[in-house]
C-alpha cells in the first residue's frame, strides 16, 4: 500500500458519498407528510369503526347480543340545527376547547375564525363523531349526537376539507366512497350540487375518467 488510490477506487468513493445522500435526502420530505398521513389514518379508523358498528347491529338483528352501544334512529327532518353545549376537548394534556357553546339554525351560515390550532378543525371532527368531547354535549336538533350512529351523522353532514384526497381511480369509484349504493344518476346530481357540472361536461370519458392522484 503506497497511500494512493487507483482511478476506479477513487470514483467508487465519490459515488458512495453521493449514494449516501440519496438514501437520506427524502427524510425531510417524509416529515412534511406526517400530519396528513396521521389524519388519513384517523379517517380510516373511523370508517372501520362505522363498519364494525353496522356488523354488530346485524348480529343483533339475528338475535345475538350486541357488543356496542345501541343507537337511536334519526330522520333527516329532525336535523333542525346544530348546538354545542359546554363542550371541552383536549389532545392529551393540551386543552383545545373549553366550555364552548353555540347554536346554528337550519339554513344559517356562520364562520369560525381564528389562528391555527385554536380548535376549528376539532369542532368539525366533533360534529362528524371522529372525536368524542371530554365534557358537554353536541345536539342535532333536540337529539344528542352521542345517541346517533356515526354512519347516520356522516350521511346527514358533509364536509369539504381544505385538502380533499382523490384516489388513483375513476371518478365514479371516488364518488361512491361516500355512498356505495349510489347509481350514476345520483353521482351526476352530486357533481351538479358541488358546482362541478361544467368541468364534468368537458371530460371525454365521463364518470370513467381517471382524474389522477390528488386530481393532478
Amino acid at each position: 500500500m503506497d497511500g494512493t488510490l487507483a482511478g476506479v477506487m477513487l470514483a467508487l468513493v465519490v459515488l458512495s458519498v453521493i449514494a449516501s445522500f440519496e438514501a437520506t435526502q427524502s427524510l425531510g420530505v417524509a416529515f412534511q407528510y406526517l400530519e396528513s398521513t396521521e389524519k388519513a389514518a384517523e379517517n380510516l379508523h373511523s370508517l372501520v369503526s362505522v363498519k364494525s358498528a353496522e356488523k354488530q347491529q346485524k348480529r343483533k338483528n339475528r338475535g345475538t347480543k350486541p357488543e356496542s352501544k345501541k343507537y337511536s334512529q334519526v330522520k333527516q327532518s329532525e336535523f333542525t340545527g346544530l348546538s354545542f353545549d359546554s363542550i371541552s376537548f383536549s389532545y392529551g394534556h393540551n386543552k383545545v376547547l373549553k366550555n364552548v357553546g353555540f347554536t346554528v339554525e337550519s339554513g344559517e351560515k356562520i364562520a369560525l375564525v381564528g389562528p391555527s390550532g385554536c380548535g376549528k378543525s376539532t369542532i368539525a371532527n366533533l360534529v362528524l363523531k371522529f372525536y368524542e368531547p371530554d365534557m358537554g354535549n353536541v345536539f342535532i336538533g333536540k337529539r344528542k349526537l352521542s345517541d346517533i350512529a356515526p354512519g347516520d351523522v356522516r350521511f346527514m353532514i358533509s364536509v369539504v376539507d381544505q385538502s380533499t384526497y382523490l384516489f388513483q381511480d375513476t371518478l365514479r369509484n371516488n364518488l361512491i366512497l361516500a355512498r356505495e349504493d349510489a347509481d350514476d344518476k345520483k353521482l351526476l346530481e352530486s357533481l351538479q350540487q358541488a358546482h362541478l357540472w361544467t368541468w364534468y361536461q368537458e371530460l371525454e370519458n365521463g364518470l370513467d375518467t381517471v382524474p389522477g392522484e390528488h386530481g393532478k
